[in-house]
């Protein structure tokens, strides 16, 4: 019989498993020396004959020869080696079996555990998901009427600036009224009173622009502002900041003469009185002429200097820059005329042209040189310190639709000469 090594149970000897526990029972391993003994302890069979007896000094009657019997020990070694061995071996595996039958047992224990935790955790991501809930529910109510509180302050302030924008309309139609009836009583003091050939001083600056020569039939106003010359600091300069483009500079000192320049831009009222056209994509007297390419700004120049006998031109690049910086009188403006570019430019939080002064002037009392619509000037796009390259020409100012880093005023744009767009137009000089 063979006991199991787990619950000691007897077992037949070719049992492979324990009747009782089920484990898996060592293997009986027979060796040679069991077998002798097995035979050893046989009853004894039927009686054989005699051998027939042997000659003096020959060997013993039934003795075992010498080399079987060294044979039959030198097995007997090997049966007992291997016996070792199988019980070493078979005492691994059960240690082997015995490991994973507490690794097991580890396992469930922990499997156990993560079960718990795993319910704990989602009990209280539940919990912190409705809790989340509350607070953003509480405070959308809370937050509901500070909103509220916003939208009507904000809709007050649109009211204001509305109200403002429609008084401004109003006291530029009553400027242009008076500016008109004011040339209509100059001209018609110009026609009754005979002039001396050499005026007085006073008398000249009474009559102004009026004593312009003008086509017949044709009254036409251009306000022009004198600029004293002088030398500034043109290109990228240390009120600009981090804002500057690679081709604004070098900064260098520039020198330009006395010239003056017109202290709008041109509008399409004056447009029409000279072209007879309407090019402009957001339509308005006051309002700057837009989509003129520069080879148009010439030709519109061309044709107002024969109705007027006046020599006007587009400002160089070096006069629009000294003009938008307030010549002599500047103070050293980011912008035209501020540091703040909601005081002085349209820029691009507006949707479309505006009409020509309603920002505030620049120290020459120059408007809109930052914003509205961005400035032909005459000169031929280029580095500074290079020639020209190509026939583009500059733009300068910024538009409507340009971001602030566009609106100062030693930015620069170029584009061919046949270019148009809603947001480009120009401004006279002499």
């Amino acid at each position: 019989m063979m006991k199991c090594p787990k619950c000691e149970a007897a077992n037949q000897d070719n049992a492979r498993k324990c009747a009782i526990c089920g484990s898996v029972l060592p293997v009986k391993i027979v060796t040679m020396e069991e077998v002798l003994r097995s035979r050893a302890a046989a009853p004894p069979g039927p009686a054989k004959p005699a051998a027939p007896a042997q000659e003096e000094g020959g060997p013993a009657l039934g003795a075992v020869p010498g080399e079987e019997l060294k044979t039959l020990k030198t097995q007997l070694e090997e049966e007992r080696a291997g016996r070792i061995h199988a019980e070493a071996t078979l005492e691994k595996y059960m240690g082997k079996i015995s490991e994973r039958d507490n690794t097991t047992e580890r396992l469930q224990v922990n499997l156990e555990r993560y079960r718990k935790y795993i319910n704990k955790s989602t009990l209280y991501t539940a919990a912190a998901v409705l809790l989340a809930s509350l607070i953003l529910i509480i405070t959308g109510f809370a937050g509901q009427g500070g909103l509220k509180r916003e939208l009507a302050e904000v809709q007050h302030y649109k009211h204001m600036y509305d109200s403002l924008n429609t008084l401004s309309r109003k006291a530029i139609r009553s400027r242009d009224s008076l500016r008109t009836e004011l040339i209509g009583l100059q001209n018609r003091y110009a026609a009754t009173h005979t002039e001396p050939e050499q005026p007085s001083a006073p008398q000249e600056a009474i009559r102004g622009a009026a004593a312009q020569p003008r086509k017949a039939g044709i009254d036409i106003n251009i306000e022009m502002v004198p600029v004293p010359g002088g030398t500034f600091t043109m290109g990228c300069t240390a009120e600009q900041g981090d804002n500057c483009s690679d081709d604004e500079h070098p900064v260098r000192s520039v020198t330009v003469g006395s010239f003056s320049i017109s202290k709008y831009q041109v509008t399409q009222d004056l447009w029409k009185r000279v072209m007879g056209t309407n090019p402009a994509y957001y339509r308005g007297d006051n309002l700057p002429i837009e989509r003129i390419s520069w080879r148009e700004a010439q030709q519109f120049i061309t044709k107002l200097n024969g109705m007027t006998g006046q020599n006007y031109r587009l400002p160089t690049e070096a006069e629009w820059e000294y003009a938008a910086r307030g010549g002599a009188s500047s103070r050293g403006y980011k912008f035209s005329g501020s540091n703040h570019i909601e005081e002085v430019a349209w820029y691009a939080r507006t949707s479309g042209t505006t009409w020509a002064g309603t920002r505030k002037s620049n120290e020459l009392r120059i408007h809109d040189m930052s914003g509205n619509v961005s400035e032909w000037v005459s000169d031929k796009y280029g580095e500074y310190g290079g020639k020209p390259e190509g026939d583009d020409r500059v733009l300068r100012g910024g538009g409507w639709s340009s971001v602030a880093k566009s609106c100062r005023v030693a930015s620069r744009a170029s584009m061919p000469p046949g270019t148009r767009g809603n947001n480009i137009g120009f401004r006279l000089a002499q």
